[in-house]
């Protein structure tokens, strides 16, 4: 058995993937709480399946179909890279204006849709740092060479792409709802 410094480095880097997608998710967590964050923002869609269906389900679709017509190339990364820091710099702008907004002399429904755009904006951006960090990996790597990783990078990258602009219209729904009422 032949063992090389890149496979040791392959496993490592697996082991240390595992380690960091284990450290997000446990339930007790103070560094960062993925699953309160995914649990919050999902509370939205709680009596609304057609709703969850076609901003989570059909998006694969979209995503499969986009990745047969074309792969991600490191233009279109960079697109992307550019596009996903601008939204989520806007979106921690906005988390500070919605932190700001005066709570103390409103309705129950009010503070409802005011605590679920903050979490549906935490959900944006959670899905963009995510979408970063594959983004970043492709590019170091940089292996464009290969068909079939290529191809299985671009439907995630794809998908977390266009979840991210359909819940754009999720929040600026609520934004409308929280600004007509203040």
């Amino acid at each position: 058995m032949n063992i090389s410094f890149e496979n040791i480095l392959n496993v490592i880097c697996l082991i240390g993937l595992v380690i960091l997608i284990l450290s997000f998710t446990l339930k007790i967590n103070n560094f960062f709480d993925i699953r309160s964050i995914l649990h919050n923002h999902f509370k939205v869609f709680q009596n609304s399946y057609l709703q969850l269906i076609s901003v989570y389900i059909v998006p694969i679709f979209f995503a499969i179909w986009i990745t047969q017509q074309q792969q991600v190339t490191k233009d279109i990364l960079d697109e992307i890279n550019l596009v996903i820091t601008i939204l989520t710099s806007m979106f921690f702008a906005f988390i500070g204006i919605i932190g700001s907004l005066n709570m103390d002399k409103k309705d129950g429904n009010y503070k409802r849709v005011a605590e679920e755009t903050f979490n549906s904006t935490l959900f944006e951006i959670m899905c963009c740092l995510i979408l970063l960090l594959i983004s970043f990996l492709i590019i170091f790597v940089n292996d464009y060479d290969n068909i079939c990783f290529i191809k299985m990078i671009s439907i995630p990258i794809y998908y977390f792409f266009i979840i991210i602009i359909l819940n754009i219209f999720l929040i600026l729904k609520r934004i409308q709802a929280i600004f007509k009422n203040s």
